[in-house]
């Protein structure tokens, strides 16, 4: 339970940040996979999981991800 607040706490991290959703297509499984990508200045990195974005997300503002 405590994972799924905090989680919920720090999605103002991706509502304040230039990002896009993309939708790749798994050519073997067929399935469409989601995937996060930063367009914050030059960056362009992409991100399978919700919660590494996050922590890059940390990283452009100058926030650590742990206390």
């Amino acid at each position: 339970e405590d994972d799924q607040e905090e989680s919920k706490d720090d999605d103002y991290l991706l509502k304040d940040h230039p990002h896009e959703i993309k939708f790749i297509l798994n050519k073997k499984t067929n399935r469409k996979l989601k995937r996060m990508v930063c367009r914050f200045g030059d960056c362009t990195k992409v991100f399978e999981k919700k919660w590494n974005f996050k922590d890059h997300i940390r990283m452009h503002k100058g926030e650590t991800p742990y206390k």
